[in-house]
């Protein structure tokens, strides 16, 4: 496919524009917005939109010009974007406006566009492909969890201790209201697992005792509150695990447990090797930014950072400044990502057919339990097909790059 570079390089992405419109201009649009007024004008003795021109001109005299002049404006600041051909990412914002004496009113406006830029030369990037090798020991670690899937939990006669699980009756409230409570819920006495001092309380604790626990919490809006949680241990109990043998494999529908242990290890390979491979594709992108470093745009960084909230179960961003910064960085991150494979895309004149297209839905349709048409006509409902075309063109460009680039496989 030929290769093309559509803009100039600019790493900025902030930009300030100034027009000054003249009267002349505004008067331009009174007319037409004067018509607009007439359609929707109710005035006495006349129907709906049949009222003389002249009639609402004069009824609507301030509304009409202050709307001519922010018409005026809208489309000045527009042709002059257009002529610079850049791709803006930001609503437009007036940043200053001063009516002059003449009737010229002068505009300053502030906008984001997309940074625009030569990709460095790839083949001088190095970059390792980590892959962690599978051990016997992370096998096992795989089969206990699935041992724990089975597990009895057996009451005994003992005290509470690391190690060992409670039956619990607890009940939470907050400034004395009661806002939860739950019914024998299973709870584990590990030291760093669980808030130290809570662990603590539970040592040596048996059946029929009860453990209170507070702490302050916060509530929103800066204040705190005081959250009291009420324990009554029911049993105090010891976790027996199935006997790894050939019948506990069995029951998994494996022929032995060495075909078991077969099977976790090549489904841990697969995941191995799919987390080195992410990472790959981040190096890479970290690789190629620091070489151009262009300014990220703001506007795109912050749609970013609430898409990443939410996406991570926030509905409000946390108090916590380390971690808002931590995904204010995932988000400056994504949107680093996305300019790079839109950027190389962009002058490698990559493209999206039908077929491709077509053989995406299918697969996404099968994920999601839904037949190939109905998956298509919800992803047109919501104006998503242009989303997903950019979901594979970004694909491809990083499938791309990373035959491009130098990759060094580390086994570790």
């Amino acid at each position: 496919m030929e290769k093309k570079i559509i803009k100039a390089p600019n790493l900025k992405s902030k930009r300030e524009i100034t027009v000054v419109i003249e009267p002349s201009e505004i008067e331009n649009f009174k007319e037409k917005v004067a018509k607009a007024y007439r359609k929707k004008a109710k005035v006495k003795g006349f129907r709906p939109g049949k009222a003389p021109l002249s009639v609402v001109e004069k009824l609507y005299e301030k509304e009409i010009l202050e709307d001519a002049k922010d018409e005026a404006i809208r489309n000045k600041v527009l042709d002059k974007i257009k002529e610079t051909g850049e791709e803006v990412v930001s609503q437009i914002y007036i940043k200053e406006k001063k009516e002059n004496d003449d009737g010229s009113i002068e505009v300053v406006c502030e906008y984001d566009v997309m940074p625009v830029f030569d990709m460095p030369n790839l083949s001088k990037i190095k970059v390792e492909k980590t892959i962690k090798k599978v051990l016997d020991i992370d096998v096992d670690e795989e089969i206990d969890k699935i041992r724990k899937q089975f597990a009895k939990y057996i009451p005994i006669e003992e005290k509470a201790k690391e190690g060992l699980y409670l039956l619990v009756n607890y009940e939470d409230r907050l400034d004395g209201k009661l806002i939860k409570k739950q019914d024998k819920g299973l709870l584990y006495l590990k030291w760093d697992e669980m808030n130290p001092d809570l662990f603590e309380l539970f040592v040596d604790k048996g059946k029929n005792d009860t453990v209170v626990f507070e702490q302050e919490v916060d509530i929103g809006d800066g204040k705190k509150g005081k959250l009291l949680r009420k324990y009554k241990i029911l049993e105090v109990l010891k976790e027996e695990l199935p006997e790894l043998n050939d019948e506990f494999a069995k029951k998994l529908e494996f022929d032995s447990l060495e075909k078991l242990r077969e099977e976790i290890a090549e489904r841990l390979r697969k995941s191995n090797e799919s987390k080195a491979e992410d990472d790959l594709e981040w190096r890479i992108i970290k690789e190629i930014y620091e070489r151009i470093n262009f300014e990220l745009p703001e506007s795109m960084v912050k749609n970013s950072y609430i898409f990443t909230l939410r996406s991570m179960g926030y509905e409000k961003e946390p108090e916590d400044d380390n971690l808002r910064q931590s995904i204010y960085n995932i988000a400056e991150d994504l949107v680093k990502r996305e300019i790079i494979l839109d950027r190389f895309s962009d002058i490698e004149g990559i493209e999206v057919g039908d077929e491709e297209l077509k053989e995406e839905i299918s697969k996404r349709a099968k994920e999601y339990n839904m037949s190939v048409k109905k998956y298509e006509e919800e992803l047109k409902k919501r104006g998503e097909l242009d989303s997903l075309k950019n979901v594979i063109r970004r694909r491809k460009a990083m499938d791309m790059i990373k035959k491009l680039v130098n990759v060094e496989v580390v086994l570790e």
